[in-house]
């Protein structure tokens, strides 16, 4: 029977807990869940002296796909106290509890069923997640780097590891994190820009303009802030040749086509605020000779403090990777 035909039955008539257990999978693997639903329902009703477990196991799962996620944990909740040590119903109630912002239940069942095995990383994702929404973080990096050590390759908790270390404060070892995902999913936008971000705390600079540039070759400016640090870079490029040869005109002609780079780039209310910087013969002789262009000129400072405004009015906070 194809689950997505019509299935006009009575499902009154029927006094079989198998045949109408059979049909709400049917209904289930055709995606009909709310049809499904009142089949199991009857099921469990018919089915009662059994207690069979998998009946609610299926009428949970519908209730999930509905994201009725309360109903669906009730059902898990019931099918535990048939089953109580039922590992996936275990893993089935921690990821209700998770959709559900249950965060200190989640970490207390999983404290309870936690083994150090690779099967139970998955286990240790979820505890990591769930100490890091409690502030919990020094804990919550030992169990990220518990799901590391069975599976390297898990990036959304080497990533999540990364903004565990930021809310540390501890930078060095936050970019490194970023950096192990950025090497092996090279456009990740998301990851680069927090591994921007983990650079600058870091005062790796040399790094961050880099990052940024990459940033400014993938996005292709859709983000504002890679565009100044991408001037930054073409600075870097240029300095060389500007110092050694003392050119201040030519550093000027470089500062000036930077800019006319930047500004078509930039939103129509941020350009406008903005205005050229004409720097004059000191303050140039000052930049050539200063390797911190961190800091090097006032149209820089001036360019980040307006981009700071526009991205923490545009732009939405970063959030913790979900499996």
């Amino acid at each position: 029977m194809n689950p997505r035909e019509n299935l006009n039955i009575n499902i009154h008539q029927i006094t079989d807990p198998s045949l109408l257990i059979d049909l709400g999978i049917r209904y289930h693997s055709g995606e009909r869940y709310a049809e499904a639903i009142p089949v199991l329902t009857r099921a469990i009703e018919l089915d009662r002296l059994s207690q069979e477990w998998l009946h609610y196991n299926f009428r949970s799962k519908c209730y999930k796909a509905l994201n009725k996620f309360d109903l669906a944990l009730q059902d898990i909740l019931c099918a535990r106290k048939i089953v109580p040590d039922n590992d996936w119903c275990i893993s089935e109630e921690i990821s209700l509890r998770l959709k559900l912002e249950q965060w200190q239940t989640v970490v207390d069942l999983c404290s309870n069923h936690l083994v150090p095995s690779r099967k139970c990383s998955l286990r240790y994702f979820d505890y990591a997640y769930a100490l890091a929404e409690l502030d919990r973080h020094r804990e919550a990096v030992l169990n990220w780097l518990a799901v590391l050590s069975y599976n390297k390759y898990h990036y959304a908790a080497r990533f999540n590891l990364g903004l565990t270390y930021v809310a540390l404060k501890d930078y060095p070892n936050a970019a490194d994190a970023f950096a192990k995902v950025v090497q092996d999913n090279p456009e990740d936008v998301e990851a680069r820009e927090q591994l921007r971000d983990a650079l600058k705390k870091a005062q790796r600079y040399n790094e961050v303009l880099r990052q940024s540039f990459e940033i400014y070759q993938l996005t292709k400016a859709e983000r504002v802030q890679p565009l100044v640090d991408y001037a930054r870079f073409s600075f870097l490029q240029h300095h060389e040749t500007v110092h050694q040869g003392n050119h201040f005109q030519k550093l000027m002609a470089v500062e000036s086509d930077l800019y006319s780079e930047i500004k078509p780039q930039l939103p129509i209310k941020l350009r406008s605020s903005l205005q050229h910087h004409n720097m004059t013969r000191d303050s140039i002789a000052h930049f050539a000779n200063n390797p911190s262009f961190l800091k090097a000129h006032p149209f820089f400072d001036r360019l980040d403090q307006k981009i700071d405004e526009y991205d923490e009015a545009c732009e939405p906070p970063f959030k913790r990777r979900k499996l």
